[in-house]
């Protein structure tokens, strides 16, 4: 599996992204919220965000919980479950 992770700031709102050779994926960085989904082959230019297609709800859950599993270790804003397991 290949991917790249980022995290910026754009104003007051942190984000996350993963990037696959498919897909882009952003995220709010408070609550994992899926925020907009690319198909890099099809749009590279990103003028279709695909956040909102039922045909892709299994790619957004799938980058979304790669993205929280990367990032947990390093993570300052933790999702509820990533905190469970650290306690545990």
């Amino acid at each position: 599996n290949e991917y790249v992770i980022s995290e910026y700031v754009l104003g007051d709102a942190p984000w996350r992204m993963i990037r696959t050779p498919r897909y882009k994926l952003v995220v709010s960085m408070a609550d994992y919220a899926p925020v907009s989904l690319y198909d890099m082959q099809d749009d590279p230019w990103e003028m279709n965000n695909q956040i909102c297609c039922p045909e892709h709800k299994a790619i957004i859950r799938k980058l979304t919980e790669i993205l929280r599993r990367c990032t947990a270790p390093v993570d300052d804003i933790q999702p509820p479950d990533c905190q469970a397991d650290q306690q545990s």
